[in-house]
């Protein structure tokens, strides 16, 4: 029976490596999807021209799939819209005005929903703050004493 050399490796060392040596000495092996992407960079040449000749010659799948590459499908945005909000105005009543604009058709509900997540967002800071300036003044107490 051949002894684990492997296993010596640990032994004596509180179950740990030696410096230098590896749990796994012969590596992770490559993924299937790491060799099937080095094998078709090779050949990506090659795939690309016949898929470009099929799409001239009128094939309609070659023809799309080379305009998703070259000309992605453009993303939606949501217009511009302007809300009255007011300076100084607290966070409720700021979420108020965005309430109403979305219930008023002036403010779309995605992008109302996005303004209420912000402004929960601008909450939290705030409330981090306040948290962040009392525990100051607890700590200069605590020094004072």
């Amino acid at each position: 029976m051949k002894p684990d050399t492997h296993a010596d490796n640990r032994r004596g060392n509180g179950g740990r490596w030696k410096p230098g040596q590896s749990g796994n000495p012969s590596g992770r092996p490559a993924a299937l999807s790491t060799r099937i992407r080095r094998q078709l960079e090779s050949d990506a040449d090659a795939v690309a021209g016949v898929v470009i000749e099929a799409a001239k010659g009128g094939d309609l799948v070659a023809a799309r799939l080379v305009l998703e590459r070259c000309c992605p499908a453009l993303k939606p945005q949501a217009a511009t819209v302007a809300v009255d909000l007011k300076p100084g105005e607290n966070l409720a009543d700021t979420a108020r005005a965005v309430l109403g604009a979305c219930t008023s058709g002036q403010l779309d509900v995605e992008s109302g929903c996005r303004l209420l997540s912000a402004l929960g967002d601008v909450a939290r800071v705030i409330e981090v703050e306040q948290l962040a300036g009392e525990l100051a003044e607890l700590r200069k107490l605590l020094e004072a004493r």
